[in-house]
Parts: structure tokens; sequence; C-alpha cells
């Protein structure tokens, strides 16, 4: 008679097939094996192969990116970072464009970073301050940013709200002069241009 077996196979981690076997020599050295080229037992053993190819493909082209992106030549950012009362921010995030962290200020908001050279645009962040997103001038190596409070917005509509963010934006320049003034800054015009958004 023939013997029942049950094999469980395992297929992308959660997903778990059960078959029912009726002949225990359907199992050779390991490999699913049945009568005919449209067996359900082949057409599962080739999904098992796709996906152990599927994740061998992507860990070669995860290696490669990451080698593309050591082989781009950087540069260096120094600068600041201050609030609007003009001390240092410390511990703030620097984010490139899609919000990836490359790096933080020390605790007297001071930082050093290097990024790929065709980099134009960070976005520093902190809780309680509104994150600042800056356009960089290819000259730019050494900037300060000062980052604006985030006040609490109750029952006021998106269109208010924004109109209170853009007279605050607009009070920038003036701080970043009185920042010259006090010597917090090294230069009267910013190289790094903040950029309003909504």
């Amino acid at each position: 008679m023939n013997q029942l077996r049950e094999l469980k196979l395992d297929i992308r981690g959660p997903l778990l097939v059960w078959l029912r076997l009726m002949d225990s020599s359907s199992l050779k050295g390991g490999l699913l094996c049945a009568s005919g080229p449209s067996s359900p037992y082949h057409l599962l053993y080739l999904l098992s192969l796709m996906c152990h190819l599927k994740t061998f493909l992507t860990l070669v082209a995860v290696v490669f990116s990451f080698m593309t992106a050591r082989a781009q030549p950087t540069k260096t950012l120094t600068g600041r970072l201050l609030g609007e009362d003009l001390d240092g921010v410390p511990r703030a995030d620097i984010c490139a464009r899609d919000t990836t962290v490359i790096g933080t200020t020390d605790l007297k908001g001071y930082f050093k970073i290097d990024v790929p050279v065709n980099t134009s645009t960070l976005i520093f962040r902190y809780v309680g301050l509104e994150w600042t997103t800056v356009n960089l001038s290819e000259e730019c190596s050494n900037f300060e940013v000062i980052l604006l409070s985030r006040p609490t917005y109750d029952f006021m509509s998106i269109r208010r709200v924004n109109r209170q963010r853009l007279k605050q934006f607009k009070n920038l320049p003036q701080l970043y002069q009185e920042a010259y003034e006090k010597g917090l800054v090294k230069s009267p015009v910013p190289c790094a241009s903040p950029i309003f958004t909504k």
C-alpha cells in the first residue's frame, strides 16, 4: 500500500504549501520528482527556484548599488545649525532629499558631513522646530542655517497656517543679519538658501 506522507515546503517565508504525496519514492535526492511535465510538483519546485533566484539577484543589485555609491566623488560640508533664538541646535538630523539621515549636529549645533558632489539640497530637522530645506550653490561648502520654531496651530485651516508660517519665514533674512552682527555666522549673505515648503 502506498504510504501517505506530508511534506511541508517553505516558499518565501510565511507562505506555506502543504502537499500530500502518495508515494515516498517521489522524493529523490532532496528534489521533487513527478511524472508529466505539467505536474504541480514541478511547478512548485520551479517557484521555489525562482524565489531563490530573486533573492540572489536582489543581493547582487544591493552590492552593485553600494559599490557605485561608494565610487561617487564626495565633498565635505561644514557649518552650524541655529535656532530662532540664535543658539546652536544640538543633535539635529541632516537629511538628503529623500529624508535619509546623513549626519547630525554636535551639542553646539556644528556639523561636518560628506555628501556626493552633485548634492544641491539638504533638509534639516529637529523636534519642535520647522523642517528646513535649503538649496546649496556649487561653491557652498561652509554655511549656517536658522531653524524657525514650530508653534501649535489649533483650530486653524491649512491655508491660514501656511500664511502664518510664510510670515514667519519672511523674517529669516533679518534673523540672519542679526546673527552676522553678533558674529555667529561668517558671511552676511547665506550661500544655502532656505525654501518655503507647504
